[in-house]
């Protein structure tokens, strides 16, 4: 099964980097940093990059953001695990969760605004590399993530992924 938001990214990004040849500008993704956030969010100050497509951008006074397509949430979490004999997970389940995200400050801002707004403070284990590392440290039981629909695409023995309903967008 294919979901739909990466292509929709790889798309735009070919788009403009068709409409960059000849104008002196340059299309180039960026992947695999930390701070690739606050990379992508100085260029665009610095006049470096006149476009950026990110999963998560913070709120930004100088910076105008557009969504392009919204992706479901999931939860992955340890296929022995209570909560994965759940066909929906309700977010309001999680209050008693450790969850792990990914290093970059928005997944974490993401995570703890998505949390608060069903009303509880989430417990944070520390954040790791990235959102495939997060997946990956769930088998060891102690911790649950929540993950892109896109991650659906990445098998992880002992991993399964369950939709998350929120009651808010």
């Amino acid at each position: 099964q294919q979901h739909a938001a990466p292509a929709i990214v790889a798309h735009q990004v070919e788009r403009h980097r068709r409409l960059a040849v000849g104008r002196g500008a340059d299309a180039r993704e960026h992947a695999g940093q930390c701070d690739v956030v606050q990379v992508k969010a100085g260029a665009l100050r610095q006049g470096r990059v006149q476009i950026v497509f990110e999963r998560w951008l913070p709120d930004e006074p100088d910076i105008c953001g557009v969504a392009l397509t919204r992706e479901p949430l999931f939860l992955a979490l340890p296929e022995r695990h209570p909560l994965a004999q759940r066909e929906v997970v309700e977010l309001e389940a999680l209050q008693g969760e450790t969850l792990i995200t990914g290093a970059a400050p928005n997944l974490i801002a993401g995570a703890l605004e998505i949390c608060r707004s069903h009303g509880f403070e989430p417990r944070l284990a520390p954040p790791v590399h990235d959102v495939v590392t997060a997946t990956l440290s769930v088998i060891t039981g102690r911790v649950v993530s929540m993950v892109p629909e896109s991650m659906l695409n990445v098998h992880f023995p002992g991993i399964t992924y369950r939709p998350l309903k929120s009651r808010v967008e």
